[in-house]
């Protein structure tokens, strides 16, 4: 995982996640909610799919009113014109308790002494999307 940052685009899979957004629209949001589904199904979730969840939640969380300071500005119009449909809100949030219980991405935070940083952003998301 190339990360520069706790903030929940402070890594290369979330900024490709974007990207994805931008060229995709829904297809790219249902697309990163789908493998993070599979993964967490049979067993364990990889940190390139929970990355692209949590900066799935920031676009939900934008596209719904609720941005996050740290939202790239070139990105925050496509997630505004988005129309994206309720329920992923609450697959997303599904999906970032699990990643806050366990997984890849946790074991890599709790090795560094950010971890709790990067939890407390992962949990003003979660707040957001309620």
């Amino acid at each position: 995982m190339g990360a520069w940052s706790t903030d929940n685009f402070g890594n290369d899979d979330a900024m490709d996640f974007l990207f994805a957004v931008e060229d995709e629209g829904l297809l790219a949001l249902t697309s990163a909610i789908q493998t993070a589904q599979n993964e967490l199904a049979s067993g364990y979730l990889e940190a390139p799919a929970a990355c692209s969840i949590i900066a799935a939640g920031e676009v939900v969380a934008t596209a719904f009113g609720r941005p996050s300071p740290d939202f790239p500005d070139d990105a925050k119009r496509v997630a505004t014109q988005l129309s994206i449909p309720k329920h992923f809100a609450g697959e997303i949030l599904v999906l970032l308790t699990s990643i806050l219980e366990g997984g890849e991405l946790k074991e890599l935070w709790d090795e560094s002494e950010d971890a709790a940083r990067w939890k407390d952003s992962v949990e003003n998301l979660i707040e957001r999307l309620k």
